[in-house]
């Protein structure tokens, strides 16, 4: 018995789209899908680039942060020995972020995801992005708890100063 053409037709355009909306869903050199989390933790958190791998002061890192109690943000690039940062305005709708940079009139949009992740220690949180901004990486790492990283880290410092 023959299966008619267009059973064949759908079965494979059903893979194909099965095929792409894996892909679409995974993170940059990752080999497994990861977690999604919810679009709002976007805001108000601390995104930061991976360090240098050589440990080189001379490397810039790039970071972030976007608040929504007034809607603009901070892009930082930096170094040991250079700061750079620029504020921009932001609108946050779903998983898509409108962005106007004042001091250059320049415009941006991009689409964002983000998933739990452990690719840097500290870190457990991955903001994938679908286009560069202000020459900055695809991909940032962020904390879902940045309160609990701060008092352990005041915590240790404490300890370190009371002991000298």
């Amino acid at each position: 018995m023959e299966r008619p053409r267009w059973i064949t037709i759908l079965v494979l355009a059903l893979l194909v789209l099965l095929v792409w909306w894996w892909l679409r869903n995974r993170a940059p050199g990752d080999q497994t899908v990861q977690k999604r989390e919810r679009p709002e933790l976007l805001l108000n958190r601390a995104w930061v680039a991976a360090p240098a791998k050589d440990g080189d002061k001379r490397h810039f890192r790039h970071a972030m942060m976007l608040i929504d109690a007034v809607p603009l943000g901070v892009f930082q690039r930096a170094s040991a020995y250079r700061l750079e940062l620029e504020r921009f305005d932001h609108q946050v709708e779903g998983n898509r972020i409108a962005l106007h940079f004042p001091q250059s009139g320049k415009r941006a949009k991009v689409t964002f995801r983000i998933t739990s992740c452990n690719d840097v220690p500290d870190f457990d949180l991955c903001l994938t992005l679908d286009n560069k901004l202000w020459g900055g990486p695809l991909r940032y790492y962020g904390q879902r708890n940045p309160d609990r990283r701060r008092k352990a880290l005041t915590a240790r410092l404490r300890a370190r100063l009371l002991t000298k």
